[in-house]
């Protein structure tokens, strides 16, 4: 059965005085799911688009810093304390609701320290695609150019949806946050959907998370984005883990 929906957008001001961007969609379910998109992406991500459209879960999603409308400074400090920000938001505005949370990629790079750094908020379901475990590392191969100019100057600019500066700092956080199994807490499931062909996050870098309590489930022949048939696929997960 479906649930009457409604949409809206909010805003919150974090410690630092910036704008974190959300889009809300309010179904009146039991679970509400907390979406952190990607690198180069937005809170209008494909998942979220996706889940609003086949999951009868209310879903909320936001923009990380100097991602879509936001102005923020992009740090891994402030990606957490954006997403610790939103969690309060959304255990607030939907009280005694299961809260769940998915995300894509750098997001899901976000998640998993989010997970260490907060090891006592509950969440009905933990759902991660195409986890860049190897964070420093893809920025290093793929996204600097220059890895000398980028040290000696301390930041670059990058043009792709919007303009972004990356500084030092922000990579210099992910050499220090490196994903290890020994920050996963044991006594939470983790799911996650991650492509046997992705070329961006290898599927072979989960080996640094590979506990009894993380469920990798393999999606054969996908690449680091997925085709809607291969979200039906984390939508039917998501509803038998929900139920």
């Amino acid at each position: 059965h479906s649930f009457p929906t409604r949409r809206s957008s909010d805003l919150l001001k974090n410690n630092n005085g910036d704008d974190v961007f959300l889009n809300v969609v309010d179904k009146d379910s039991s679970d509400v799911i907390i979406v952190v998109h990607g690198f180069d992406s937005n809170k209008c991500c494909s998942a979220f688009r996706f889940f609003s459209e086949n999951l009868d879960k209310s879903i909320v999603s936001f923009d990380l810093p100097a991602h879509g409308e936001s102005n923020e400074k992009l740090l891994l400090k402030n990606c957490f304390d954006d997403l610790l920000l939103v969690d309060s938001y959304v255990r607030e505005r939907f009280t005694g609701k299961n809260i769940s949370l998915f995300a894509s990629s750098f997001g899901s790079y976000v998640v998993l320290n989010h997970l260490k750094n907060n090891s006592s908020l509950c969440y009905r379901g933990i759902f991660l695609k195409s986890v860049a475990v190897k964070c420093d590392k893809i920025f290093r191969d793929v996204i600097i150019d220059d890895m000398n100019s980028f040290k000696e100057k301390g930041f670059f600019v990058r043009n792709r949806k919007k303009e972004m500066t990356i500084f030092y700092e922000f990579y210099d956080e992910m050499v220090n946050n490196k994903i290890k199994c020994s920050d996963i807490d044991r006594d939470r499931d983790i799911y996650v959907f991650h492509g046997t062909n992705d070329d961006l996050a290898l599927f072979s870098d989960l080996d640094e998370i590979k506990l009894s309590n993380v469920h990798i489930i393999s999606m054969n022949g996908a690449g680091h984005s997925f085709t809607e048939e291969e979200f039906s696929i984390v939508v039917d997960k998501i509803n038998s883990v929900l139920f």
